[in-house]
C-alpha cells in the first residue's frame, strides 16, 4: 500500500512538473507535441490524465509504473528543451 501511495504522489508531482515545464516552453515559442493535448488542452488533459492513472493504480500498481516513468521522462525531456531554447 505505501509503494502504491509514493508512487501514485511521484506520478502527480511529475504530472503536474510537466504541465509548468511545457507553459515555460510554450510562452518561449515552443509547440506542443502530443497531440492529445493539442486537442483537449493543456490543463484539461493534465486533469484527465491524473484521474485515469490514479484510479487504473487503484486497480494495479504495475499502471502506475510506467506511466510514472513516462512523467518523469517527459519532465526530463522538457528541462532539456527549456536549456536549449535559452
Amino acid at each position: 500500500m505505501v509503494f502504491e501511495i509514493i508512487l501514485s504522489i511521484l506520478f502527480l508531482v511529475f504530472n503536474w512538473a510537466d504541465w509548468y515545464l511545457t507553459k515555460r516552453i510554450l510562452a518561449k515559442g515552443g509547440t506542443e507535441l502530443n497531440p492529445v493535448i493539442k486537442f483537449l488542452g493543456l490543463v484539461p488533459a493534465k486533469i484527465v490524465s491524473s484521474i485515469l492513472v490514479l484510479a487504473a493504480g487503484y486497480f494495479s500498481v504495475w499502471a502506475l509504473v510506467p506511466t510514472t516513468l513516462a512523467a518523469a521522462g517527459a519532465c526530463v525531456w522538457n528541462t532539456v528543451q527549456l536549456k536549449k531554447a535559452k
